[in-house]
């Protein structure tokens, strides 16, 4: 019985070196059985890795071709030390897969041989071995210069994926080496062209030190513009979150109080009553104010935390439904949400999340018209991710504006118009979203309304 594989078919012709051209690579136009040596001419290079396999035993050399076949390899057959070492003096190999037990030679002693010559010290072997399962067998093995040491019969996936990692680093090292000549021809001919430049101008080392200093020079002011420039917007950020802190203390007693007397049993429709729903609706605004200026200056000082875990989108889209009717109600909007069991679990932080889609469905009630739709879908967009999508029917916007959509205090030259808005609410949406692993965007077509999008990652 084979020691490689069990119940091989009948033994194929044993071809020795340079017929092994079942790889499918060019085949060399000799082998070793009873050809002179003024026959042997050296292989054509081509891309395919050159891995030599050695075994007294033809049936095995055929395993170990099948194994290996149509990897891009060119697989070279000697069953003899002696062809194999012809073989090495001939071709250079990435790898040699070599049996130790072989009549006159063993695979110890020429493992010995090759790593003695300096052309062939550096080539990798894998021994493989039927008998030899003693760990001093083994260390015998390594202290001849093998890389790996395998059983027969062998695993096929393993015996791949070993190959594979040594032919990688063949052609890794192959491709280093072509690199390393290319940049050393190029530094010689730097050099010829350097040395050409200070023959016709003797001053050409002064002039070079001359413009280095003065490079030198704007480098250095540029990064104290960077560092000046990275302070300012630190001082601005800690401005933005003292102010928020402190501007929301006077307004939460203003809230508080306007509250109580709005909650005195005053009639509905005396001036005193609507005059405190304008105080509460401009206090609320205010505060929405100070807390996205609050969260924009944590996300740029880096100082925002975020507590990530899995959410069900179902339980956020009915918290947002119910929290944007009023106002779709009051603007005469049409609210279309998904099904109420939907089947995604993200991991996110569910406040931010519920933060990013009420902002944009309340920004789709403000700039959508009289009569109009907001449609909320949620699918797959990529694998392992799903999309959030807030669709209207409002005026929509140009390729340019969408550009600038996203920047912070941009309001694309609405500022004068009936909508009141800050220009931080997107810039937040993209910076939270981002913060979360995920990826935020729109799709405009003038007249006919904008597709606001946010993906995030499912929960595997």
């Amino acid at each position: 019985m084979n020691p490689l594989v069990p119940n091989l078919p009948t033994p194929v012709t044993h071809i020795g070196y340079g017929a092994a051209r079942r790889s499918g690579a060019a085949p060399i136009p000799h082998t070793l059985h009873g050809e002179s040596e003024a026959e042997l001419v050296t292989a054509s290079h081509d891309d395919a890795i050159n891995i030599l396999i050695v075994d007294d035993e033809p049936r095995n050399l055929t395993v170990l071709e099948s194994i290996l076949e149509g990897r891009g390899y060119r697989l070279v057959r000697a069953d003899t030390a002696d062809q194999a070492l012809l073989a090495l003096v001939v071709d250079e190999f990435a790898l040699l897969i070599l049996d130790i037990r072989m009549p006159g030679m063993t695979g110890i002693e020429l493992a010995h041989l090759i790593k003695a010559r300096k052309k062939t010290s550096q080539v990798p072997i894998i021994f493989l071995t039927a008998y030899y399962n003693e760990d001093q067998h083994v260390l015998t093995g390594y202290d001849s210069g093998a890389v790996d040491y395998l059983h027969k019969p062998v695993n096929p996936a393993i015996l791949r994926s070993k190959v594979a990692v040594f032919a990688d680093l063949y052609r890794n090292n192959r491709e280093c080496g072509v690199a390393n000549r290319t940049l050393l021809a190029e530094v010689s001919k730097r050099r010829r062209a350097e040395n050409r430049l200070r023959e016709l101008n003797e001053n050409l080392e002064q002039r070079v030190t001359e413009r280095t200093a003065a490079l030198v020079a704007t480098n250095d002011a540029l990064n104290e513009a960077v560092a000046i420039a990275r302070e300012a917007n630190r001082a601005k950020s800690d401005f933005l979150s003292s102010m928020s802190h402190e501007l929301r203390t006077p307004l939460n007693a203003i809230l508080g109080f306007a509250q109580l007397i709005d909650a005195a049993l005053l009639p509905p429709a005396t001036p005193q009553k609507r005059n405190i729903g304008q105080i509460l609706k401009a206090g609320w605004n205010l505060l929405d104010l100070i807390n996205e200026l609050l969260d924009l200056s944590l996300i740029e000082s880096q100082k925002l935390t975020l507590s990530m875990a899995p959410m069900s989108l179902s339980e956020v889209m009915r918290d947002c439904q119910r929290m944007i009717e009023r106002d779709a109600l009051v603007r005469d909007v049409h609210t279309v949400f998904p099904e109420v069991h939907l089947p995604f679990v993200v991991k996110a932080d569910q406040t931010r999340v519920k933060q990013v889609l009420i902002n944009l469905l309340s920004n789709a009630i403000k700039y959508n018209k009289e009569g109009g739709t907001i449609e909320v879908e949620c699918h797959r967009s990529t694998p392992g991710r799903v999309r959030i999508e807030v669709r209207d029917t409002g005026e929509g916007l140009t390729p340019d504006q969408c550009a600038q959509l996203f920047q912070p205090f941009n309001r694309l030259g609405r500022e004068a118009g009936s909508v009141e808005g800050t220009g931080i609410g997107l810039a937040l949406c993209k910076r939270l979203v981002e913060l979360m692993g995920g990826e935020i965007g729109v799709e405009s077509t003038v007249g006919k309304g904008c597709v606001f999008w946010f993906e995030l990652d499912i929960m595997a």
